[in-house]
């Protein structure tokens, strides 16, 4: 799969559709946007949908107002080579109800609820709603996909803390798609992914106060960790494990029981923060290396080497192929 993709053209890009008839038109219009998925129309009038969508590099904002319908996900329709994604439902107008991994989640107006591509899910949608869709790849979150599937079908209120931060945020960008196309697009969109991050962190200390894995407190505390100091060349397990007062052997133990090794997952962010910043304008005057420096690397092969190794191509034909930028 190529790493710039149909989502990642060089300059971010609009689409809206209109329809009105049948559920099966839309749903190949809702695929294309999306996943593949199936609708079935609900409503004793003739199905409408509208749909207005920006996509800057691997974000997609949509704007939807949709009749009334289902939605679902099988597992056939899930390959399990695609790049896994989740998808945050900001409820503008309207009732939902979300069902995913056995979980039930209502939504009304200013809830938001979070959900993976990569498992079944279905949406039921009896009334005329009206919805803001924000997709984006799960390695764009730093925080460990084993927290956050806790929040899966958990809807989570507008009202309160942090997501009211993120509801105002994501209104005016329902509101003004457009900004998702000038050039500071790809800024604004890794902010909105940036506030969404900070608002799952959130609402897992809520959701896991009395926790029912005995390492999902340190786990969020290595996150923390790690964020501030991710720019540290010298950060690794050692320091990692001092600094928790564990040793390397159980913190090695923790990793592994998400799938992942430490330094990997260190490694995969700074390359992650790298990707980027080689996107985003305010930085187009600074070298590929400068970039790969403030994110802990020091060896300019041996980024170039693993950025290659993650992306399929070396930092500097990523920038460029994305940006036009050398």
């Amino acid at each position: 799969m190529s790493v710039l993709g149909p989502a990642r053209a060089k300059r971010a890009r609009e689409v809206e559709h209109r329809h009105a008839g049948d559920a099966g038109t839309w749903q190949a219009i809702a695929t294309q946007s999306f996943v593949p998925l199936s609708v079935t129309d609900l409503g004793p009038a003739r199905f409408s949908a509208r749909l207005q969508s920006a996509t800057v590099h691997d974000i997609s904002f949509t704007n939807l107002m949709v009749s009334p319908h289902v939605v679902e996900r099988s597992g056939e329709q899930i390959n399990e080579h695609d790049e896994p994604h989740y998808k945050l439902n900001f409820q503008l107008a309207g009732h939902g109800l979300l069902t995913q991994n056995g979980r039930e989640a209502r939504t009304g107006p200013g809830d938001l609820v979070l959900f993976n591509t990569n498992d079944p899910y279905t949406l039921v949608y009896d009334n005329d709603v009206q919805l803001l869709v924000v997709q984006f790849p799960h390695r764009l979150l730093s925080a460990p996909p084993m927290l956050l599937n806790q929040l899966t079908a958990q809807a989570i209120s507008g009202d309160r803390g942090l997501a009211r931060v993120a509801r105002s945020y994501l209104s005016e960008l329902a509101q003004n798609l457009t900004w998702i196309a000038g050039e500071l697009g790809p800024r604004i969109a890794h902010n909105a992914v940036g506030l969404l991050t900070s608002m799952f962190l959130s609402e897992l200390g809520v959701l896991t106060t009395s926790a029912t894995h005995p390492h999902e407190q340190l786990l969020r505390e290595i996150e923390e960790f790690v964020q501030d100091n991710i720019a540290d060349p010298e950060l690794g397990p050692e320091v990692i494990a001092s600094a928790h007062f564990i040793s390397t052997r159980h913190l090695h133990t923790i990793f592994k029981e998400r799938g992942q090794t430490v330094s990997d997952w260190i490694r995969s962010l700074r390359l992650e923060y790298c990707r980027r910043d080689l996107l985003d304008p305010v930085h187009a005057h600074e070298s590929v290396f400068r970039i790969a420096m403030r994110w802990g690397f020091v060896d300019p092969s041996h980024f170039s080497k693993v950025f290659r190794s993650a992306y399929g191509m070396s930092p500097r034909d990523f920038r460029l192929a994305a940006t036009g930028l050398g």
